[in-house]
């Protein structure tokens, strides 16, 4: 079977592509689909002038669909043009399909190029405007840190902000607080509030009780709470997945500039997803190199140090690549993405990510070209 596709009317695919590149087409998106379940033939399914909601609509999670977004980003008082693919494979779509379609992705996406970051779906619901508005701000580099959102959420909070400056205060100079005259109130030491991110949830969720917090402040950390939820998903104790120390060791290295460990790749340890993540392999070569050690029936998590060049200098840039293999069974693939959200905390920072089950997927081609369209280093000229 081939690993590339062909269009049943390239012209066609082609100018909708062109179209929704082109700053002064009223067209903003376009969505390319698979002809008769044909995994080496594209069609132009649909085009559309407006925005994402629009665009959701003409997803399917009976399909394999790509799709190209344009959209506006205000950066400081300015605007400033942004592209978004998506890749749609319908949760619908037999595993097998996957699999065949999965081989030629890899050549497809070349046609969408250049975007500014992409997503990969199985269902329209994972997406909205606030999604993608927010990894363009992250991408842009305008995004704020959910840490840093979070304490900017309490600032903008007085009653909060007393309480917690209260918490340093001797017990008989804080104001309104019931002392008894044999025992001091207990309260949770805050510290420092920047390195201890699990301090701050506890802190003050238990400030907007006992203080009796007002009902906008209420609201206020309602929707943080919201907010953690969807990035954080929630998990048992016996879900929690753990990280050995070799892997940590590992990340450390790749992440220190003068050590010459260039990639680093964990798994679980005897692929059994109650066990700890541990090191699996690292190296000090490439991509390329890296991606020997995938095989379809292990599930790895890769992060690896890589440079990009823009204006003639050398800039440090991490990817980090989550491979599912094609042979990991489904109930291990539905019991591990409760594991998501820490093992996204343990890889970052990262610039750019990939989420792949197939070696076509994954190259130092590929990886650059993402990280150069991330930094604003590739060169945005749209294709004739």
């Amino acid at each position: 079977m081939s690993i590339q596709v062909k269009f049943d009317n390239e012209s066609v695919v082609r100018k909708a592509i062109d179209d929704v590149h082109n700053d002064s087409s009223d067209i903003t998106w376009c969505c390319v689909t698979h002809l008769n379940d044909d995994p080496n033939v594209l069609t132009l399914q649909s085009t559309g002038k407006g925005g994402v909601e629009e665009m959701l609509s003409a997803l399917s999670v009976t399909k394999v669909q790509y799709c190209l977004y344009r959209s506006t980003l205000k950066v400081d008082l300015s605007e400033t043009v942004k592209f978004t693919f998506i890749y749609n494979l319908g949760d619908k779509v037999s595993f097998f399909k996957k699999g065949r379609f999965g081989i030629v992705k890899g050549d497809a996406i070349h046609y969408f190029e250049p975007y500014h970051i992409d997503f990969e779906i199985s269902n329209p619901n994972e997406l909205n405007n606030e999604i993608i508005d927010k990894k363009l701000k992250e991408s842009a580099g305008v995004a704020i840190v959910e840490k840093n959102e979070f304490n900017e959420n309490i600032d903008a909070l007085p009653e909060v902000r007393t309480s917690v400056s209260a918490l340093n205060t001797p017990v008989s100079a804080a104001p309104n607080i019931p002392v008894s005259s044999t025992s001091a109130p207990t309260t949770p030491s805050v510290g420092n509030l920047s390195s201890q991110p699990g301090s701050v949830n506890n802190s003050v969720s238990n400030l907007t009780g006992k203080y009796n917090s007002p009902s906008t402040e209420r609201k206020q950390m309602k929707k943080q709470s919201s907010y953690n939820a969807l990035t954080r998903p929630t998990m048992s104790k016996t879900d929690e997945v753990k990280f050995d120390q070799s892997i940590l060791d590992g990340i450390g290295k790749v992440r220190n500039d003068n050590d010459p460990t260039t990639w680093v790749i964990g798994t679980y340890k005897d692929d059994d997803i109650s066990k700890p993540v541990v090191l699996m392999a690292s190296g000090t070569g490439d991509c390329n190199e890296m991606k020997e050690h995938f095989t379809p029936e292990k599930i790895c998590y890769a992060l690896i140090r890589v440079i990009d060049v823009y204006e003639n200098i050398n800039t440090v840039k991490f990817v980090f690549i989550y491979w599912l293999g094609s042979k990991v069974s489904v109930m291990k693939k539905a019991k591990i993405s409760v594991h998501k959200g820490k093992v996204n905390e343990i890889f970052s920072n990262f610039h750019v990510d990939f989420m792949i089950s197939s070696l076509n997927e994954i190259s130092n081609e590929i990886v650059n070209r993402k990280v150069s369209q991330c930094s604003g280093s590739r060169s945005m000229v749209t294709r004739k």
